[in-house]
């Protein structure tokens, strides 16, 4: 079949799948499948459509508790980028404003 033929076919799979709420992308993979064998569509035409619809499925979301040890890992790092920033910025900040000295 021609790649219009597999457009439609995402599109027309993409509007059938909103109509679940999928958690995991074992469920989306399943409903590709199933949605497939009811249009009939097997073979390169089934990989070419799923290669199209993949990347809907939904992404896996993580939630992350104060008191957890995913949080204190996750603070730690993002309080090391922060100094690690601050002194980047305060390096350059003094660069710039010596060459702006130097040039008055």
């Amino acid at each position: 079949m021609s790649k219009r033929f597999h457009r439609e076919q995402a599109r027309a799979f993409k509007n059938y799948a909103y109509k679940f709420k999928i958690k995991d992308t074992s469920d989306f993979r399943s409903l590709f499948t199933d949605w497939a064998e009811s249009k009939d569509i097997r073979g390169v035409d089934k990989q070419e459509i799923w290669r199209l619809v993949r990347n809907f499925a939904p992404e896996k979301i993580t939630i992350i508790s104060e008191s957890s040890e995913e949080f204190v890992r996750l603070f730690a790092l993002l309080d090391f980028l922060l100094v690690h920033d601050s002194t980047y910025f305060n390096k350059l900040a003094e660069k710039y404003t010596k060459n702006v000295l130097d040039k008055t």
